[in-house]
């Protein structure tokens, strides 16, 4: 059995999040006889249980709670606590770099392999120090734990009983954008869980607004929100929020908060004062990777009351996670990263992604403007151009191009009304989403315009 030292560290870094992988990876791959010691063991099984239910990790407060609140069936109450409270400050303070956390995870599949094959292939992948050799050499060992029972595949007509109960999961859990023309292009009349939504814009149209915008309607149907942004400050997006939410101007802000503004935040605020629903994080560019952002939303997911819907303002400022031979490619590998953290965390990703030199100006933005860097697209459940030519600015107002939609029809022009003011985003009443003409969009006539009626 593993070191006691060992144990402890592999607790930590579940505890923390300092994971490589996903916990439930990690959650997967070790079985409670990996914890020897009885209060190591007992932490442990109170931390997977508390993931399996909230799908997050707790927060140290909330598991020396959980711990206490464990205890309390113990006639020695007090002396436990005191004694699981030394074992959860020790393991928060102990210090693990990455080398600790594979040692770690393979130690524990070694115990759990047979050991008469160990000796076949899987030494000389330890000693490659990577750990997705290991992996792999478990894996065509057969020696992970559970083996091929733990397949995520999909039998259609054996599983066909189930489907129903699937649609049903999907349903309960839409989210709505909040702007039923964009609603209505949405089979499921939202976005799932999982979803990736990229933003595409020429610099200067409103994309930046238009995330806020959606931040806005989440807060006001009680949806909770974080929001990284890795250009704008944390001042801005909060006033252009306190704007949105409101209806008040950015120029007097200043002048009427405490008069007006904060008393109208309240109607929006979370019942229990211990939660939130828009946690704003600032980070400076080409700084952090993906899974450095997804440890920082896990422990930001504690305090978010129902947690949905993660803005990354400016994906492709997002640091590749290794290096790629070409620059493209690392920003298409940032996007699939997204992608599969929305999943992980059953949270919708909203991304907004700079245009290239065509989309400024241009009545219709779509993939043709991503450029070079047309991989950001393909990862993306659904991808929208915004575009704000001079008739727009002249009329305060803004198209929304459909342009790839899974869950839908695509290639529509839904249209906005832009107040410069407050920021504020809503649907144009008068004009009607429409199909545009292939030549609209490639200068080549050969479709013609649809209205599309509204219900």
């Amino acid at each position: 059995m593993p070191e006691i030292d060992l144990q402890r560290k592999t607790l930590r870094m579940l505890v923390t999040g300092d994971l490589m992988w996903s916990p439930t990876d990690y959650f997967n791959s070790l079985n409670g006889a990996y914890f020897t010691n009885p209060v190591i063991a007992q932490v442990y099984k109170i931390t997977r249980d508390f993931y399996f239910r909230n799908n997050v990790m707790p927060i140290k407060s909330v598991l020396v709670e959980l711990v206490t609140r464990e205890l309390q069936k113990s006639p020695d109450t007090a002396v436990q606590v005191q004694v699981f409270g030394e074992e959860i400050k020790y393991i928060y303070d102990l210090h693990i770099d990455r080398e600790d956390s594979i040692d770690a995870l393979v130690r524990n599949m070694i115990l759990e392999a047979r050991r008469d094959t160990l000796s076949i292939k899987l030494p000389g992948a330890i000693e490659s120090g990577n750990m997705r050799d290991v992996i792999k050499e478990l894996e065509e060992l057969e020696l992970l734990e559970g083996g091929d029972d733990t397949s995520t595949g999909y039998y259609y007509f054996r599983d066909a009983d189930n489907r129903e109960e699937m649609y049903r999961k999907m349903a309960e859990h839409i989210i709505p954008s909040g702007y039923p023309s964009i609603d209505r292009v949405l089979n499921f009349g939202g976005f799932l869980p999982g979803d990736l939504v990229v933003l595409l814009g020429a610099y200067g149209v409103g994309k930046t607004t238009m995330l806020c915008n959606f931040a806005a309607k989440a807060i006001k149907a009680g949806r909770g929100v974080i929001y990284i942004s890795l250009e704008s400050e944390i001042r801005d997006i909060t006033r252009l929020v306190d704007c949105i939410l409101t209806g008040e101007s950015r120029s007097n802000l200043h002048q009427v908060y405490e008069e007006r503004v904060k008393n109208q935040l309240k109607q929006y605020a979370p019942v229990d004062k211990d939660k939130e629903y828009l946690y704003i994080q600032r980070w400076d560019s080409n700084t952090m990777t993906v899974p450095e952002v997804e440890r920082h939303i896990v422990k930001a997911l504690a305090k978010i009351e129902n947690p949905q819907l993660v803005i990354i303002d400016y994906g492709e400022l997002l640091k590749p996670s290794e290096k790629p031979d070409r620059h493209d490619l690392g920003i298409t590998s940032v996007f699939l990263q997204l992608k599969e953290m929305g999943s992980r965390r059953n949270l919708v990703t909203m991304c907004s992604t700079q245009g290239n030199r065509d989309a400024i100006d241009k009545a219709i933005v779509g993939g043709k403007q991503l450029g070079d860097s047309i991989g950001k697209g393909k990862p993306a459940t659904h991808l929208f151009g915004i575009s704000r030519t001079t008739d727009h600015r002249r009329s305060g107002t803004c198209g929304l191009y459909i342009d790839k939609n899974r869950e839908g029809p695509d290639k529509l022009m839904l249209y906005f009304k832009l107040d410069g003011n407050t920021g504020t985003l809503t649907e144009d009443t008068v004009r009607k989403a429409t199909l545009p003409t292939h030549e609209e969009v490639t200068g080549n006539s050969r479709r013609k315009k649809f209205n599309k009626e509204e219900n």
